[in-house]
């Protein structure tokens, strides 16, 4: 069955990937093997790993689960009003997601609660979202998001205060 999804570990060293036919498998990629496989409930396209490598994200329906490896947790859930088609970390416990509506929101990784959207990203469909906070150094994290309208629009996150959650500025 094709591919729909690919996400490398952050240590380069594992990868994992989701085929049509709704398999999840773990890759080495020192050796090349397959070192696990498992059914998925749906298909998804949305598939990445954790910042800190100890989770993954997939897509199923109308909702983001956070699965934690290593344990019998239930996934923490992200519901959304449609179905999510982009995902990225905009920080280390921020999550961020698009889709059909064109809203970016931010939500609280280890929670599922959803912190903030920007209602107005864009006009149409969310195909893809990137994050540079692992890359930015000291100059604060940005998000990029491509849409089916062709364009392309970078957010700044602006951190958690003591009263307000963490949200986008921009587009920039």
């Amino acid at each position: 069955a094709p591919i729909e999804a690919l996400a490398v570990h952050p240590s380069g060293r594992l990868a994992l990937s989701v085929c049509a036919g709704r398999k999840l498998r773990l890759w080495n990629l020192q050796t090349g093997k397959c070192n696990y496989t498992s059914a998925l409930p749906q298909p998804t396209r949305v598939l990445l790993w954790t910042p800190r490598g100890d989770a993954y994200v997939t897509a199923a329906g109308s909702a983001l689960r956070l699965h934690a490896l290593g344990g019998d947790a239930a996934p923490v859930e992200m519901l959304h009003e449609r179905p999510p088609a982009a995902a990225a970390f905009a920080s280390e416990d921020v999550l961020a997601s698009g889709g059909a509506s064109g809203a970016i929101e931010l939500w609280d990784a280890g929670s599922g609660e959803r912190l903030s959207q920007a209602a107005a990203a864009h006009a149409s469909r969310i195909k893809c979202l990137v994050s540079t906070f692992r890359s930015c150094g000291g100059g604060g994290a940005h998000l990029s998001s491509a849409s089916t309208d062709g364009s392309i629009r970078l957010w700044r996150l602006v951190a958690a205060g003591a009263s307000e959650p963490a949200r986008l500025r921009g587009p920039q």
